[in-house]
């Protein structure tokens, strides 16, 4: 009697079923294993930089920016340097907007939120969006009366 192995990998666990009548070939075998959904969701959580990129993000639209009357009329402005997390749809990760480097610590809260309420194009890697970590330029100058982030 001939036997072939079917193997199934679900949630980590490997059941191996054996069906008489069949045979196969070790290679048929290993391709009949599927990855588990762990590792797929892997895929999709990888985090690229921009150098890894093919085409860079873009702003597509921001918010109004809060520049802190009490800052402007003091003459303090500058650039706010902010990292943050884009998913493949070109949505910021909230909980991935951080302060890189400023010139005032005031500055820092509206420079978050113009970056977290950004949308912009999507990072991507040959033809596939993916998940990518930028750094965003946020400009405030106290002699302009309306400032925004320049476009990446």
């Amino acid at each position: 009697m001939k036997y072939a192995l079917v193997a199934n990998l679900t949630a980590g666990a490997f059941r191996a079923q054996v069906r008489a009548g069949e045979r196969c070939s070790f290679a048929r075998r290993v391709a009949a294993i599927r990855r588990p959904a762990s590792a797929q969701a892997a895929d999709t959580q990888h985090i690229y930089a921009e150098d890894q990129l093919t085409v860079a993000p873009m702003v597509l639209r921001q918010p109004p920016m809060g520049y802190p009357d009490s800052l402007r009329r003091s003459g303090i402005g500058g650039t706010v340097r902010v990292s943050v997390v884009l998913d493949a749809k070109g949505r910021p990760d909230s909980g991935s907007v951080r302060v890189v480097s400023t010139p005032d610590t005031a500055l820092n809260g509206p420079a978050r939120a113009v970056v977290a309420g950004t949308r912009f194009a999507p990072g991507r890697t040959a033809d596939r969006a993916v998940r990518a970590q930028i750094v965003v330029n946020v400009e405030f100058d106290p002699t302009k009366e309306e400032t925004a982030p320049a476009p990446i």
